[in-house]
């Protein structure tokens, strides 16, 4: 039969023990001879043998004693549940979005998914879903198909949500979050004037972060154009119009799409709480 010792359990077996012998010293008498171990004293640490072969060194040190039975409770330490000791447990949540971890003995957590830590917390997680990815162009977020002759428009209500945390899909740092990428066709009419064009409203955005704005015009024969890039900070307004000519004389079709990106470049997160923080994309075909 095996028996097992918990750390109460190996507790009273070590003060039995220390008992035992406290009562041995008290009752012999001087006449009694000193006991002497059957072989020669090899300065070996008396062990006790449990019966399923786990070894205790009774000669241990208080702490060195309580590490030795953490090892036996506690089998998994460097775990969540048990990091850097025996029921140093991790604080935080394991969710949908969020996993505790204990790393090399220090409490952390990591975002899964789309989900981010903006605000910084521990105790909600990683607290924001970003639900919409856009991050390449094959991924672009498509606002639609114009003639030449359409009126400008506006899309508002884009976040651009970053974090401090590990993130456990690619790209694992986001401390910029991901690039969001746009595209609008536009069709060369007869009569209209084909200037395509899109701004970049960052008038809600956190005025310390820097962010930039990238386009390009990709022909309907898939040849693209000269791309151009701007910059700005929160609380400006940025433009690109990229060159859209596709032709080489007057009447060519310029038929296309113009293909714009958005990314931050540096600067804080953006509090998901701060409902009016978000970009505004204009366009005209």
């Amino acid at each position: 039969m095996k028996v097992r010792f918990d750390r109460s359990s190996l507790s009273l077996v070590l003060l039995a023990a220390a008992l035992a012998l406290v009562c041995m010293a008290a009752c012999s008498d001087a006449t009694t001879p000193p006991m002497r171990d059957a072989a020669p004293d090899t300065g070996a640490a008396d062990l006790a043998l449990f019966s399923d072969g786990a070894r205790f060194d009774f000669s241990l040190d208080a702490a060195a004693a309580d590490l030795a039975v953490d090892s036996m409770t506690c089998p998994l330490i460097g775990t969540a549940d048990d990091c850097s000791a025996c029921g140093d447990r991790c604080p935080g949540l394991d969710n949908a979005g969020t996993a505790r971890v204990c790393n090399a003995g220090q409490c952390e957590i990591q975002c899964k998914g789309e989900y981010y830590d903006v605000n910084g917390q521990v105790s909600d997680g990683c607290e924001y879903q970003d639900k919409a990815i856009h991050s390449s162009e094959q991924l672009a977020l498509d606002v639609g198909t114009y003639n030449d002759s359409a009126s400008q428009f506006r899309r508002d209500g884009f976040r651009l949500a970053s974090d401090d945390r590990l993130h456990l899909v690619a790209p694992t740092d986001r401390s910029n979050g991901r690039p969001s990428y746009f595209k609008m066709g536009i069709k060369d009419t007869t009569f209209g004037t084909l200037n395509g064009w899109a701004r970049l409203d960052l008038s809600n955005m956190p005025a310390g972060a820097s962010y930039e704005l990238w386009g390009v015009y990709v022909c309907s024969n898939g040849k693209k154009l000269a791309s151009e890039t701007k910059t700005a900070n929160g609380g400006q307004k940025i433009t690109v119009n990229p060159p859209d000519d596709c032709g080489s004389f007057a009447l060519a079709n310029d038929d296309g799409t113009l293909l714009v990106r958005v990314r931050k470049l540096s600067g804080p997160h953006t509090d998901p709480a701060c409902e009016p923080c978000s970009y505004a994309m204009e366009f005209e075909p």
